[in-house]
């Protein structure tokens, strides 16, 4: 048979406090993966930074050899 609307409004109201708190969580979730995400991009940045400084001092020593070897 089918419900009555106050009984019909209880349940859309229970589905629609499910789904809040379905898409809190989920949203908890984003904001912990993006943190994530930008502590692996800052790790990364500073990974690239030291291998950029190791080149630039591998470029000088071979400068430097060359001049020597001259």
């Amino acid at each position: 048979m089918f419900a009555t609307i106050p009984e019909q409004l209880v349940r859309i109201t229970a589905l629609l406090e499910t789904q809040n708190k379905l898409l809190a969580s989920q949203t908890d979730q984003i904001g912990t993966l993006t943190t994530e995400v930008d502590q692996l991009k800052m790790q990364i940045s500073g990974e690239q930074s030291e291998s950029a400084k190791k080149d630039e001092i591998i470029r000088k020593l071979e400068l430097e050899l060359e001049q020597a070897r001259s």
